[in-house]
């Protein structure tokens, strides 16, 4: 099990789409990370920690 998941990977564990992961990460709902210094390429990554929070928190 992975410390850092991709949005994809959140997605599928909470049965959403990407773009609506990807909206919780914009709006700041959910912590996300950039990896690297590509700007707009680089991957995100959300801590498996910081994905728990958001769910114990009642966001979804």
């Amino acid at each position: 099990m992975s410390n850092y998941l991709s949005i994809p990977e959140v997605a599928d564990e909470l049965g959403l789409s990407a773009a609506t992961i990807r909206q919780y990460i914009t709006d700041r709902q959910l912590k996300a990370f950039k990896l690297g210094t590509g700007g707009k390429t680089s991957p995100i990554r959300v801590k498996r920690t910081d994905l728990e929070t958001f769910v114990e928190a009642g966001a979804l």
